[in-house]
């Protein structure tokens, strides 16, 4: 048997597209109106319990994230975009095309699954939900719309993530000890 202690997923996207806040929420449940922008990685663990499994998250925001390392195996990609920029939604197009895409991430692979994450669809303005629902469906890609600021759609994706790490498919190829 395999001892998995971690999953570990990395975080993407635009500046100012919610992913510190996303990070702050799941680790420590707190938000702040107020922005800070990241000056060094950010990285938290944080340990959940579900259906009675016990799991470690490591979680981890680079600071240049056209820069990561491919060759550091992470169950997942979390890629954000701000729901109402469109240059925030392009560029995280570009970096799942350019960085994911080429580098044959396989997308339905259970242990580096790419999600795209809308934030911020409480705010009022332009949206790109259809141009960003179509962009995943044909590159068969998870899309979850949340709101840290209102704590709308982090449950969802939170239990997303848990149920693929649950799947049998996974725990045939890393057998968890508890």
């Amino acid at each position: 048997f395999f001892n998995r202690t971690f999953i570990n997923i990395i975080i993407l996207g635009d500046k100012q597209s919610g992913k510190s806040s996303y990070l702050r929420k799941i680790s420590e449940e707190e938000f702040t109106e107020e922005y800070t922008p990241s000056d060094d990685d950010e990285r938290k663990i944080k340990k959940i319990t579900q259906n009675g499994r016990s799991y470690n998250v490591n979680l981890f925001i680079p600071i240049n994230d056209k820069m990561f390392d491919l060759s550091t195996p992470y169950d997942y990609y979390l890629i954000f975009y701000d729901s109402t920029s469109l240059n925030s939604f392009e560029y995280a197009k570009d970096l799942y095309l350019s960085k994911m895409k080429v580098k044959n991430i396989k997308i339905n692979d259970t242990l580096s699954s790419v999600i795209f994450v809308s934030t911020k669809i409480d705010k009022k303005g332009l949206s790109f939900k259809e141009e960003s629902a179509h962009f995943c469906s044909i590159n068969n890609i998870n899309l979850f719309e949340i709101s840290v600021k209102r704590n709308k759609g982090i449950e969802e994706l939170n239990n997303k993530l848990v149920e693929i790490f649950d799947s049998d498919t996974f725990n045939e190829r890393f057998k968890f000890i508890d």
